[in-house]
């Protein structure tokens, strides 16, 4: 399996879990590519040497245009012409701000055609309409739909999550801690 991970690199929170995550999934042999938020391309050391990007790399922001090119295969063939990687999932690692920054403003962009999970903290209560219009979206297509998956990072989130889109959603604990 191919996963694009869009998150941070830094010492943050989200960037200690952006880089937790990616170890993890490489170590379990998921090819694994990561555009990351907060870096400006200086070596990545360890496993992930060679697997992450900076969102900025082509100085827009979070990614905008970027972000369609990852998923589409254009970003990767424009940094190396015989690179025809293209992911089969995602994974978006950030707040819901963050994830309309990666995935755009649309209810479902035309060139997403991959599963989205979006693994997101929840600060509150009384969670925005378009938050569940975005997680309940139903995608581009009725043969196969193109949803957005939200994964809580505590037990708060997901039963705030659940109440607001009307279904379960799993859960995995914001941290790095494997116990």
């Amino acid at each position: 399996m191919r996963l694009l991970i869009f998150g941070h690199w830094s010492d943050t929170g989200f960037g200690r879990v952006t880089q937790e995550l990616g170890k993890r999934f490489l170590a379990r042999g998921i090819d694994v590519r990561i555009l990351a938020v907060n870096h400006r391309g200086e070596p990545v050391k360890g496993p992930l040497a060679g697997r992450v990007w900076p969102a900025s790399m082509f100085g827009d922001g979070f990614g905008g245009n970027l972000s369609a090119g990852a998923i589409d295969g254009r970003l990767w063939t424009r940094l190396d012409r015989t690179d025809n990687w293209r992911p089969d999932q995602i994974l978006v690692v950030s707040d819901m701000s963050g994830f309309q920054g990666h995935i755009g403003n649309t209810l479902t962009p035309p060139w997403l055609t991959v599963p989205v999970w979006h693994y997101c903290p929840i600060e509150g209560d009384n969670l925005p309409v378009s938050w569940r219009d975005i997680w309940n979206n139903p995608g581009n297509s009725t043969d196969e739909p193109i949803p957005f998956r939200p994964v809580a990072m505590s037990e708060y989130g997901r039963r705030v999550i659940a109440n607001h889109i009307g279904r379960d959603v799993p859960m995995i604990y914001h941290g790095v801690d494997t116990d």
